[in-house]
């Protein structure tokens, strides 16, 4: 039997951008019970995510996000912090 695809109208998390994850994801740390200060900061690191593969013409639907992409970021988050 085929399955349904959701009648709330959300996107499909595959093809959804980063940004349309976000409040998702927030609402799963909350509900989890995690700190304010901790859903902060992985909230932030999402947004500061999206902006540097905007600026460098990267993909920013979940899907196409590949390992790579992440870690340049990773890196050049690094280069900056250290």
């Amino acid at each position: 039997m085929p399955s349904k695809a959701p009648t709330s109208g959300a996107q499909s998390s595959a093809t959804a951008d980063i940004a349309a994850n976000a409040a998702s994801w927030g609402r799963h740390l909350r509900a989890a019970n995690k700190a304010p200060a901790t859903i902060h900061g992985y909230l932030d690191a999402i947004v500061r995510l999206d902006a540097f593969l905007a600026e460098r013409g990267m993909p920013r639907a979940v899907a196409p996000i590949h390992r790579d992409h992440v870690e340049v970021f990773i890196e050049d988050q690094l280069d900056r912090r250290t």
